[in-house]
């Protein structure tokens, strides 16, 4: 059976994911990516009470489907084990632009991991959802490095999870930054931070990525976080959200951690000073992701557990938006943010 009889003949995947406990009048969601993020995602929806109904998930190998609610947890536990979703009765193995617009939730989130060298893929997928109806919460950051201008102009598009919480904060105050920002500043990755802050209590480098591993701060792969790239694509978004720039992320000059000498990041914290890694664009076109100094009173000198985005707005003044969206449950919730927003702004008839 196709996915497309699946959708016309109503419920019909295996019993067990099927929800015993969701309201069928409760706003339906289609989930993308069901990965670490994704998976935190479909337990915290466990979780009352949030009045949503899981419809679909969708990983690379398949889209699950029941009109009633899937099992959330059943999806989880199956996702930690490392299977695909291809294994269970009744996945479906369609290509996910036609998932998306068969399933038509209410609410597409997408976790997909970002993937700079698929940023377009990632595009296709938040129009395909886009054209379908749905509203969509992104955690991944690939589509929004290359159109965010695009997809948040249309009221439809959340991007609390992937600015660390702060993109929520970010859309109420767009149509005032767009006008009288003229440069952005953001220490944004909590992984890098993480680092500094080992290195400040004397720790050497291996000593420091080992710990922070064991804490599950780092990615088994952290060299999109260390060297700077993770950084530069949330920057090529505010700038195209807020100055009007159209950066290419691979063309941002950047530094990454393996520019810092743990010696004089402990050296520095002694007199009272840190270190971080800042993204910086001004309206002028200028930008780049470099390590620098700062004093400790600095709105850029947060701790790993929460991210800055300093917004200058002339003559001086300045706007923070501090964001505690960090790590797969902080995303999570972020993402679930996001839903509630985009409810709320439909039920006030908000962009359609």
């Amino acid at each position: 059976m196709t996915l497309r009889a699946l959708v016309s003949a109503g419920p019909s995947l295996t019993e067990g994911l099927r929800s015993s406990g969701t309201s069928p009048g409760s706003k339906s969601l289609h989930l993308v990516g069901p990965g670490k993020v994704g998976r935190q995602l479909l337990r915290e929806l466990f979780t009352p009470p949030f009045p949503l109904r899981l419809v679909a998930v969708s990983d690379r190998s398949a889209t699950v489907f029941d009109r009633a609610g899937l099992r959330t947890e059943c999806l989880a536990d199956h996702k930690e084990r490392g299977a695909p979703l291809s294994l269970l009765d009744g996945a479906q193995a369609v290509p996910l632009d036609l998932a998306l617009g068969l399933v038509r939730a209410d609410f597409v989130v997408d976790a997909c991991d970002t993937r700079l060298d698929r940023s377009e893929d990632a595009l296709r997928r938040v129009q395909a959802a886009l054209r379908s109806g749905s509203r969509v919460a992104l955690a991944s950051k690939a589509a929004l490095a290359v159109a965010a201008e695009e997809l948040l102009a249309t009221g439809r598009v959340g991007a609390n999870a992937a600015l660390g919480g702060t993109g929520a904060r970010l859309l109420r105050e767009l149509p005032d930054l767009s006008r009288s920002c003229t440069e952005v500043a953001l220490v944004a990755n909590a992984s890098t931070t993480a680092l500094v802050e080992a290195f400040e209590r004397g720790e050497d480098r291996a000593e420091a990525l080992r710990a922070l591993s064991a804490l599950g701060v780092l990615e088994p792969d952290p060299a999109a976080d260390l060297d700077g790239t993770d950084l530069a694509l949330k920057l090529a978004i505010v700038a195209r959200a807020v100055l009007g720039l159209a950066p290419s992320v691979a063309e941002i000059p950047r530094e990454g951690l393996q520019a810092l000498d743990p010696a004089l990041a402990w050296w520095r914290a002694q007199r009272g000073r840190t270190t971080r890694l800042v993204a910086r664009a001004t309206r002028a076109g200028e930008l780049s992701v470099a390590l620098e100094e700062l004093p400790r009173s600095s709105p850029l000198a947060v701790p790993s557990d929460r991210v800055a985005y300093v917004y200058g707005l002339g003559g001086g003044a300045s706007r923070a938006h501090i964001g505690w969206g960090i790590g797969p449950r902080g995303t999570a919730r972020a993402l679930l943010a996001d839903v509630a927003a985009l409810t709320a702004q439909a039920n006030r008839g908000g962009a359609s």
